[in-house]
């Protein structure tokens, strides 16, 4: 089996991607999304859903 990918940085959080999976054979292609956060921003986030109740 032999994967191909690549990612590209849209932000400094934000990042977008595309690969071939199994590009012997059936050449599945797949996009990704990805959002990263850091633990400062995670805690910030949980601190408003503490207050919404």
């Amino acid at each position: 089996m032999v994967n191909l990918g690549g990612r590209v940085g849209l932000t400094s959080w934000l990042y977008a991607g595309i690969g071939v999976e199994d590009l012997r054979k059936t050449r599945h292609v797949v996009g990704s999304l990805n959002l990263f956060f850091e633990d400062k921003d995670i805690a910030y986030l949980l601190g408003f859903v503490s207050l919404s109740r």
